[in-house]
């Protein structure tokens, strides 16, 4: 493992050197943990959990129709349940 040093700056700012940038692949912008393990602090990239994608509305209809069919089926088979099974 290669070590850099870099500096403290005003108000706690520390530079990441670029090659260990490249190499995590964090870019401006993205967020990172910092935490304190021991006695030394830790620096690590927050986890990307979101992708966004594009879709039809044709496509958006249809899950919300089988969402729908689905809530109806369990409260069919709740309200069967309350009552009873009276088929």
């Amino acid at each position: 493992m290669k070590e850099h040093v870099t500096k403290v700056l005003k108000k706690g700012i520390i530079v990441i050197p670029k090659a260990l940038r490249i190499e995590v692949g964090l870019k401006e912008g993205d967020l990172v943990i910092v935490k304190r393990v021991g006695d030394r602090i830790v620096i690590e990239p927050l986890e990307r959990k979101l992708t966004l994608v594009t879709v039809s509305s044709e496509l958006v209809d249809k899950i919300l129709r089988e969402l729908d069919e689905e809530e109806r089926i369990l409260e069919k088979e709740k309200l069967k349940s309350m009552l009873g099974d009276r088929d």
